[in-house]
This record gives structure tokens, sequence and C-alpha cells, in this order.
């Protein structure tokens, strides 16, 4: 058990890291009202300031912003964007400014519609604080990363299962033959030994937690990738070219105010959306793209992946009468694996 001179000098480091932590999010369109809770949850969970990139918003958001600032002065940091550079053009920006921030070493990712629980961030950076330690991982090559069980990748898992965010190598959209192995020759694998210790290959914006010499080390987020598996990308550079860890902390818990993409089917968000068919592009476009040009090892066992995966999503389509997707879908995949980024 922890004595007590021990445990009083964790919380005198918990304490100092959270004075110097930032919190970074970016915001679009008529979201006054989400962005007015996200902030109000960071400033009560304790961050030192938050960075809060106005992605071409709406006149009301850009007016609850203003009174944000009144409200908050030096601890609200607003840059803003003549037009919407997407999520991965946004996060960028947002970072460049806390890096031109003095005394913030760690930066808080967070989405405008997504609030801290309380005592969240408490939670992720003891984590951060342990866990670094444990794996003896420099601050350059660390990060945590909270837990979103609105999230369909989160609420599969089966703690301390994450196989729904890991990269395995030559899988497509996340599909891969090797799911379908029994237990005992899973566990001979390495992605299998990295699920079982919580350690993922790639987490999203939304709260992820690390130091500031990560972003001098592996760069900012990919603004080409505009929209979905841009923090994918972002992430999965501190694994693959870090060799670091990105561990997931079910103890600090993120709540979503809105409904994601990721827990709606595309044909009725496609109904709610009149941009429905651009996002489905990036979507498959991007993850695409990550798929065969960053993963693949294996061209063989990939396109294996790819036809069954093709196959069963062509079932669906054709039963739930929306083949006039498919062309559409396989458009985006073959730009993607053809790498032909940017927004569109």
């Amino acid at each position: 058990m922890m004595g007590h001179n021990a445990m009083r000098g964790a919380d005198k480091k918990s304490f100092e890291m959270l004075a110097r932590t930032c919190a970074v999010s970016v915001t679009y369109g008529d979201r006054a009202k989400l962005v007015r809770q996200m902030v109000e949850s960071v400033m009560k969970e304790g961050a030192a300031c938050i960075i809060l990139v106005d992605n071409a918003s709406s006149q009301a958001t850009k007016e609850e912003l203003t009174r944000l600032q009144r409200e908050l002065g030096d601890k609200l940091h607003v840059v803003t964007e003549p037009s919407n550079l997407g999520s991965a053009g946004g996060y960028k920006e947002g970072l460049q400014k806390a890096m031109s921030l003095k005394g913030l070493d760690y930066f808080l990712l967070i989405d405008d519609d997504t609030i801290l629980a309380e005592g969240a961030l408490k939670s992720l950076i003891e984590a951060y604080l342990f866990y670094r330690k444990k794996y003896e991982k420099g601050k350059d090559e660390f990060a945590v990363t909270g837990f979103r069980s609105a999230r369909r990748y989160f609420g599969r898992i089966s703690i301390p299962s994450v196989r729904s965010c890991l990269f395995i190598p030559n899988n497509f959209r996340g599909f891969h033959v090797l799911n379908f192995l029994p237990t005992p020759l899973k566990r001979r694998t390495s992605w299998y030994r990295r699920m079982m210790e919580d350690c993922l290959s790639y987490a999203p914006y939304g709260g992820t937690l690390f130091h500031r010499s990560l972003i001098d080390r592996i760069g900012y987020p990919d603004e080409r990738f505009y929209l979905y598996s841009d923090d994918h990308e972002f992430t999965r550079r501190i694994v693959q070219e870090c060799e670091g860890i990105i561990r997931l902390v079910v103890e600090s818990e993120l709540i979503e105010k809105e409904p994601s993409c990721y827990n709606t089917n595309h044909s009725k968000y496609q109904k709610n959306h009149q941009n429905g068919y651009e996002m489905l592009y990036y979507a498959y476009r991007n993850r695409a793209y990550l798929d065969a040009r960053v993963t693949c090892t294996n061209h063989g066992l990939y396109n294996t992946n790819k036809f069954i995966y093709l196959i069963l999503l062509s079932l669906k389509l054709f039963l739930g009468g929306r083949m006039q997707e498919l062309r559409f879908i396989l458009r985006a995949i073959s730009d993607g694996e053809n790498g032909l980024l940017g927004k569109k």
C-alpha cells in the first residue's frame, strides 16, 4: 500500500500537471449550446485554459464564444478561421496555438459535443503519471485517452479487450479473418497481447492527453484527411513511428451530448444531413488510405479481407434497398488506396 508521503507526492505531481494542462477543441456550424457545456466541464475539471478553434461557425455560435471569452478572460483562446478546415485542419491550428503558449506542457484534445464526467481529468492525469512510469516511456512517446462508452468501438469493449481500437495489420475497415480464430491461437499474436494491456493502436481526438514534446516528434494532424480517420492517423504515429503507447483509461469517462455518426447507420445519417454522402466519402476514403498504405504488410491477406468485407457490405446494401451507395463507396475506397486525399 502506498504510504502517506508517497500519496502526497503523487497528488502534488498531479496538481502540477493539471496546472500546465491546456484543452484544445474545434467547433463549427450551430453548436453554441454544446460548446458552452464542453467549456464549462473542462473549466470545472481544473484545466489551465482552453484553445477553441472556430471553424467558420454560425453567428449564434460566434456570439456564444464572445460571451464565454468575457466570462473566462485569458483562460479561453479563440482561433477564428474564415472557412471550415475540417477536423484535421482545425486541430492542427489549435495545437499550433497551444505550442506557442508558454507554461502549458500538456494538451487535452476534446470534441465540442463532449463533456468530462466528474473527476475525469484527474483520473486521466493520474493514469498518465502512473502508466508512463510503468511502461518506462518518455514524454514524447506516450499518451492516455479517456473512455467513451457511447462509441460503438468503445461500447463493444469487454474490458480489458480493446480489439476495436487496434490496427491489426492487413485488416480492411476493422475486418480481419484473424478475428475468427480460436482464442488460444489469438493469444500468440502481438496485437492480442497489446489488447489485453488496454493498449490501443490509435485513439480519437476527444479525451486524448499527451505532452507537447510528442508534437515535436510526430508532427501535427494531416489536413489532407479533412474529415474522418484524421485522428486515427495522427495518434497511430505514436505507436508506429515512436514505438510508443496509447493507454486507455476506463476510469476517465467522457460523455457525448450529441449522437455520433459512428453510432448511426449511414442511411439515417444521410437523411438528417445534406452532406451525408460527402461524409460517407471521407469515412471510406480515409480509412482505405490507412488500411492500404499504412498498416498493410501482406497484399494478399489485405485483399482477402477487403473482398469478404465488400461481399458482406453488398449483401447488406442490397437487402436494405441501398445499392446506389455501393458505387459511391467503391470510388471512395479506390481514391483512398491511390492516395487521392484532400478536401473534395
